[in-house]
């Protein structure tokens, strides 16, 4: 019996540490097609139940506080895929945020995530930028925009709210439209060097 109560002590650290591992909330970031975690945010959620029991109820908890960790680096998140290559994060890739806890655990599927990666360009410069709004400017989405403004008394009807599409020509705003850019209409965009993308992660 002593030497069982000499042996304890020793034993207490790895037992401990098989128990913090065994009750970890691990929250992951998940690309479809292949199945591949593309950002880990276990440190960001930095929590395991207090009991050494588990419940049903600390899974849920755990779930929650992954969708909340990642609500909170979302745009940084989102800088950081720019900095993957290609055929890792391309554009409209789908993620999925993963969340479980412990090693041995069933694993939740959270939300789905789409990727929208834009190529940073500059616009003509009789173009404005759709960023900063400047004439010829730098635009974090690659589109660039141009307004044309419609002859008094065209309209016989209220005109549309600004901001309303024109299926993917352009849109409506004040007494005029303004059309995107494409390369058949002169707007055409040049991307800056050295290359670069912005990317926002939706929705």
């Amino acid at each position: 019996m002593k030497r069982l109560l000499l042996l304890l002590p020793a034993c207490l650290p790895a037992l401990s540490l098989a128990v913090v591992l065994e009750k970890t909330c691990h929250c992951d970031l998940v690309r479809h097609q292949p199945n591949q975690v593309l950002f880990n945010l276990t440190a960001s959620v930095n929590w395991r139940p207090k009991l050494w029991v588990v419940k049903p109820s600390d899974q849920n908890d755990c779930r929650n506080k992954c969708d909340v960790a990642f609500a909170d680096k979302k745009q940084p998140i989102g800088s950081a895929l720019c900095s993957y290559p290609l055929a890792i994060a391309p554009d409209q890739v789908q993620m999925t945020l993963h969340s479980r806890l412990g090693e041995n655990t069933q694993t939740y599927t959270g939300k789905t995530y789409v990727l929208n990666r834009r190529q940073v360009v500059q616009c003509p410069a009789d173009w404005r930028s759709n960023s900063n709004n400047q004439m010829g400017g730098i635009t974090e989405d690659g589109r660039c925009k141009k307004e044309f403004a419609l002859p008094a008394g065209l309209l016989s009807v209220p005109r549309p709210a600004d901001g309303t599409p024109i299926g993917n020509w352009g849109f409506w705003w004040g007494d005029g439209l303004v059309a995107w850019n494409t390369a058949d209409n002169g707007g055409n965009p040049q991307p800056v060097s050295p290359q670069q993308f912005k990317c926002v992660i939706t929705p």
